[in-house]
């Protein structure tokens, strides 16, 4: 017990000690997104990939467009609102909200991987032997009960998603599938703030 104690507090003081390397890290860091690669753009964002200083990671994040007006702030922000209120494996998941040196909004996200479900048609339709390998039926119908699992969640918080189609759903390698894109999204009987 002596000998757990003494490890303990060793592990106590090695995280208090004030020139901690990883504290430290967090601190010096000027730029917290870095690496930006443009990847799609939609009616009112774009998206890039971009690498957060702070986490170590790629993510993606979403900003409006170039001289956006300052009247798509609030629905650009209910967008990432909303979508983050979603907990669901089969929904893109938001990590982060703020506003950049420019006074406009951005949020971040899970970066997608994969193909988006309408480029997996469109390249079944071809007869693109790959993607008939990759996406058999049986495949197929697994995404569609992901998608079905996705909405049955959204409906039971009231959101409604209002713009699902292929092109807004995301198939990753391993099975993933996302729903994305809920800015036209809206929550029955709410403001919506």
């Amino acid at each position: 017990a002596a000998n757990m104690k003494a490890l303990y507090d060793i592990a106590l003081n090695e995280h208090e000690a004030p020139g901690s390397p990883l504290m430290e890290s967090l601190k010096v860091q000027h730029e917290r997104y870095s690496d930006w690669q443009f990847i799609a753009e939609g009616g009112m964002k774009r998206i890039f990939r971009v690498y957060d200083n702070t986490s170590e990671r790629y993510i993606a994040l979403a900003r409006l467009h170039e001289n956006s007006e300052s009247e798509f702030y609030d629905s650009f922000i209910r967008e990432a609102r909303l979508t983050g209120k979603l907990e669901h494996p089969n929904i893109m998941t938001v990590h982060d909200i703020g506003i950049n040196e420019a006074g406009e909004p951005y949020f971040t996200m899970e970066l997608k991987k994969g193909d988006s479900l309408e480029e997996i048609l469109r390249q079944r339709r071809a007869a693109n032997e790959i993607y008939l390998k990759k996406y058999p039926r049986q495949k197929l119908l697994e995404v569609f009960i992901k998608i079905c699992d996705a909405l049955s969640y959204a409906h039971a918080r009231q959101v409604i998603h209002l713009d699902l189609k292929p092109a807004n759903i995301q198939v990753g390698e391993f099975g993933e599938v996302l729903v994305c894109d809920w800015g036209l999204g809206k929550i029955l009987n709410s403001q919506q703030t």
